[in-house]
């Protein structure tokens, strides 16, 4: 059971602040930044409470990446691998190895299950949980109010953000939806050493239109239809009808659905700010860390928490260099709102062309600007100086 924070409040904000760092919100950002402070080199007993609502951790989700290091503190928590991967076209499929790359899943429950435990073993983090109400800049701190206490805190990160502003402020605002359907089939029909990343099915006027198959077992799996789309208007009994069909017709055998998940993500060129002062820092999707254009958020929460603890313990700031990618995104992300089947024919040709492993080492952004020449050299370029106007 997760030890819950005793409370004292205080009239006013005395030079000795209740904790070192509070971090508001105990999703898959706040656990991982309070993980990585903890299990920092520097780390000398700073006091650290966590402040959640109560319902992130209650969250039901699949988090992939790609991963190409053993030397990586969540192997414990993967419970797949595929050293291949497939991308369906035109009726055609082809399977590649990405090779130095892994590609992994890891169950939202057996993460939120092993930081539970961390914080109950370490005497220096707490849980809190409550709904936070305000947020105080103070002269050499922070004060978080919440509905039944406050706190101080030298460094507050925070995973807040504000949906109407970013819907409001963004010059393309588009939407990741999912309907995805875990099963169990009747005999062993899936190739388990390669996960489909992208199988285009259907029209692709209205959204860029794709299947996405985890197969963990023999016989059991995750499908998932994913659009990438301005409109929301997609009912379940629908997705799961298509599902079904393409279940029987691709692998010709009955199953079971034993869960499902479904979800919709942002995808957006909202401008996150990666500091919000000097004391108050930004994480998770409130940092921006959920790629615009494919909304994939755990590998870059990783690798973000990492920094901001090495800034915190070197009491440096944390910049941002790779704002190039960030033009590439909102390229692709007014293609996809402009024109869908464009932007579904310019990825079909991405994938045809280019390597797998340097299709991910450039949407993991480790890519040298030669890198990034030598993959666009291979693309339709008109379509996309068209849109630098827009974007700008």
């Amino acid at each position: 059971m997760i030890r819950i924070a005793a409370i004292m409040l205080q009239s006013a904000f005395m030079k000795q602040p209740d904790y070192d760092i509070i971090i508001l919100g105990g999703g898959c950002a706040g656990m991982q930044l309070a993980y990585a402070m903890a299990n920092h080199a520097s780390f000398n007993k700073e006091r650290i409470l966590i402040i959640d609502d109560g319902n992130s951790m209650h969250q039901k989700k699949s988090w992939c990446s790609w991963i190409q290091s053993d030397d990586y503190d969540y192997n414990s928590l993967i419970s797949k691998r595929w050293n291949a991967l497939s991308i369906g076209t035109n009726g055609s499929n082809r399977t590649r190895s990405i090779a130095p790359y892994s590609y992994t899943y890891i169950n939202s429950q057996t993460f939120f299950d092993y930081h539970h435990n961390f914080i109950e073993q370490h005497q220096s983090i707490q849980l809190y949980i409550d709904r936070v109400t305000n947020i105080h800049h103070e002269p050499n701190g922070v004060t978080v109010f919440t509905e039944k206490s406050r706190f101080t805190c030298t460094k507050l990160y925070s995973s807040i953000y504000n949906n109407t502003d970013i819907a409001q402020n963004s010059k393309s605002y588009i939407h990741q939806q999912f309907h995805g359907l875990f099963i169990e089939t009747e005999n062993n029909v899936f190739d388990t050493e390669t996960a489909v990343l992208m199988d285009f099915i259907g029209s692709q006027d209205k959204a860029v239109t794709f299947m996405y198959v985890l197969p963990f077992t023999p016989k059991k799996a995750l499908f998932e239809i994913t659009r990438f789309t301005s409109n929301l208007n997609i009912r379940q009994e629908v997705d799961e009808a298509i599902l079904a069909d393409y279940i029987k017709t691709h692998y010709k055998t009955n199953f079971q659905i034993t869960s499902r998940e479904s979800g919709i993500l942002p995808m957006t060129d909202y401008q996150f700010s990666k500091t919000c002062s000097n004391n108050i820092i930004p994480i998770g999707i409130a940092a921006g860390m959920m790629k615009p254009s494919t909304g994939y958020a755990f590998n870059r929460i990783y690798r973000h928490s990492k920094l901001l603890s090495n800034a915190y313990y070197n009491n440096a700031n944390y910049t941002h260099h790779k704002e190039r990618f960030f033009f590439y995104d909102k390229l692709l992300l007014k293609l996809i709102e402009l024109n869908p089947r464009k932007a579904s024919e310019i990825l079909q040709c991405l994938f045809r062309k280019v390597p797998m492993n340097k299709i991910l080492k450039f949407l993991d952004e480790d890519s040298t600007l030669q890198d990034e020449i030598a993959l666009f050299l291979q693309l339709p370029k008109s379509d996309f100086i068209k849109l630098i106007p827009s974007i700008i």
